[in-house]
């Protein structure tokens, strides 16, 4: 591309013959089919944003807006600061209000993510609450670490009492009580329906199942005290 702000770089999807190749002076593009134009002749069909390096200088294009962010000499470059600093350049915003607006997304993200564990009785970690997993119950819902699913065994037909979503790093994301039918690297669960009862945002530190095999405890590992749900410590399998 041209350093100037009035010339863009044309690069056509397939090549034709009877195109003019505009692939020659200091302005060039690839596969000899590209042509270039001065920027007020161009209106963007869809506004796409790139952000292109040329050495300590990086450039944003946004539609057919330009933003530019140099690193002086002397200052060590950081190709992330360059490209915030070029794409709020090229939207017309101050860069300072674009970090701090990315600071706080950023932090919202960190706050929003899920902090409580299971582990057994034994202290042995069946995963984050919250985590994502391959599978999704019989409504298409994705399940997540610290759901409470029911079960019914399709041969049976016999419905039993919820169970958690976990996972180890040994076994991988599962049901509690039927492990074997889960299957983690194609998101099948054999044998069995699995519905959503009960989301993960629910779990609580010091929240029991399975008689009190699993769990909730927070990062630092201390619960909250025994204070089991009532209507999940009814539906425990025994």
């Amino acid at each position: 591309m041209d350093k100037s702000d009035g010339v863009v770089l044309v690069e056509f999807l397939e090549s034709d013959e009877e195109l003019h190749d505009g692939n020659v002076g200091p302005v060039r593009g690839k596969d000899h089919h590209c042509w270039w134009i001065t920027r007020d002749n161009i209106t963007p069909i869809i506004e796409q944003a790139s952000v292109l390096r040329d050495g300590r200088e990086t450039l944003a294009l946004v539609g057919a807006a330009v933003g530019r962010a140099t690193c002086c000499e002397g200052e060590e470059f950081d190709p992330l600061t360059g490209a915030i600093i070029a794409l709020a350049r090229a939207y017309g915003v101050n860069p300072t209000a674009a970090a701090m607006r990315v600071l706080e997304v950023l932090s919202a993200v960190k706050k929003d993510e899920p902090k409580l564990r299971i582990v057994d009785k034994y202290g042995m970690d069946y995963g984050r609450v919250g985590d994502p997993t391959p599978y999704k119950d019989a409504n298409g819902v994705e399940l997540r670490v610290g759901d409470v699913v029911r079960l019914k065994n399709l041969k049976s037909g016999r419905v039993y009492p919820p169970r958690w979503v976990v996972a180890t790093k040994e076994l991988g994301p599962f049901v509690m009580g039927i492990q074997v039918a889960c299957d983690p690297r194609t998101g099948k669960i054999r044998e069995w329906e699995v519905s959503l009862n009960s989301p993960y945002k629910e779990r609580e530190a010091g929240e029991e199942a399975d008689d009190g095999v699993l769990s909730i405890r927070s990062p630092e590992g201390l619960d909250s005290g025994k204070k089991s749900k009532d209507r999940n410590k009814k539906e425990v399998i025994k």
